[in-house]
């Protein structure tokens, strides 16, 4: 299981930052432990071992992630961020949010820029960037690129480095599953059911009345694109289309919208079109602003085939998910229909947060 340990490490290569994107993280607090004494071993079956969560959980705060790495008694604390990168930091090259090479990073496969841990609506996803040696959850190996959540106590593996990941529950569901029922305001809602606010990193001005200009122009589109997603995934399917129904829409914020036949689509705007708008956050500000000032974005030509390009990417990350059977060829008109409702969803105004 996993690469051997004398395998020569190859070096990996990862896409360079856009000059729009030239910030690699947030403003983040990253709390170290003390360095102790490192054990690297090889994981194997008999290192495989089940989780005590309880002490574990009790050393991170209710507000932070942490990550128990290798052996150390001590987790490393996360708090306050989107987009956290693990790897190992080389002379000259793109640093890491998470530094491993005291952990023997380059003797046990670790690639520079590794993976990655994106916080989005209050869900924790685990993404590898192109490793050589691979980004394991529970001794399953990710595609690259796209997203996957994570668990309270799950096991990652970064090449041979052992990570465990613990948190509490309050701040992301422990199942982090889309169909999992959640209490709003005393109201048991389902997997469809969907609460909108406004996205200060996208959002220019701030709407705190539902006005029927703010439906029309924000609101109202959003759910057109949701239904248009769903139908193409009914299509992929195999299923008949039943149309999305609005049962009741509560002004917030955030908006409270009680949905009827929009699961696929609510499910993957939770978390794979979420963390796409973390990740591409920068991207997406610099976008509003330049329409909020009445231009067109293709005043911004590099903008504008920027944001298109990691929309098609992300269209087949869609695909990769819920039509993981097609060939690429059957693929293809798949991207391009899924391309008019995730440009509304991925540059919107609005974004869909957790129920809390």
């Amino acid at each position: 299981m996993g690469d051997a340990l004398n395998d020569k490490p190859v070096e990996d290569k990862t896409n360079k930052d856009e000059e729009f994107d030239e910030k690699e993280e947030e403003q983040v607090s990253i709390e170290k432990p003390a360095k102790s004494r490192i054990t690297t071993m090889r994981v194997t079956e008999a290192h495989i071992e089940t989780l005590d969560i309880a002490p574990k959980l009790a050393k991170v705060p209710p507000d932070s992630l942490g990550l128990f790495i290798m052996n150390a008694e001590e987790p490393v604390l996360i708090k306050g961020a989107q987009r956290i990168t693990l790897g190992r930091h080389v002379e000259g090259g793109t640093p890491v949010s998470i530094d491993l090479t005291d952990y023997g990073a380059a003797l046990l496969g670790v690639s520079r820029q590794h993976a990655a841990i994106l916080i989005s609506q209050d869900m924790y996803l685990l993404q590898d960037l192109g490793s050589t040696n691979g980004t394991w959850l529970n001794e399953v190996r990710l595609p690259p690129h796209i997203p996957r959540t994570l668990k309270n106590g799950d096991m990652i593996r970064l090449g041979q480095i052992r990570i465990y990941v613990v948190f509490h529950t309050q701040k992301a569901n422990q199942n982090s599953e889309a169909d999992k029922t959640v209490t709003l305001k005393k109201n048991m809602i389902s997997d469809e059911d969907i609460l909108l606010e406004p996205d200060v990193r996208v959002a220019v001005t701030s709407v705190s009345r539902l006005t029927p200009r703010y439906l029309t122009v924000d609101v109202v589109p959003y759910l057109a694109a949701i239904e248009q997603m769903q139908s193409i995934i009914d299509s992929i399917k195999g299923e008949k289309t039943r149309g999305l129904s609005i049962h009741t829409i509560e002004q917030g914020p955030p908006i409270s919208v009680r949905l009827e036949g929009g699961a696929d689509a609510v499910r993957l705007l939770r978390t794979v079109v979420g963390a796409w708008r973390s990740q591409h956050a920068a991207k997406l500000s610099k976008a509003a602003h330049i329409i909020a000032e009445g231009k067109q974005l293709k005043t911004d030509k590099k903008l504008e085939q920027s944001l298109r390009d990691a929309q098609t990417e992300l269209a087949q990350e869609i695909l990769a998910q819920i039509g993981s059977e097609l060939s690429e060829k059957e693929r293809a008109p798949y991207v391009e229909k899924l391309m008019e409702p995730l440009e509304v969803v991925t540059t919107s105004p609005l974004k869909v947060v957790a129920a809390m």
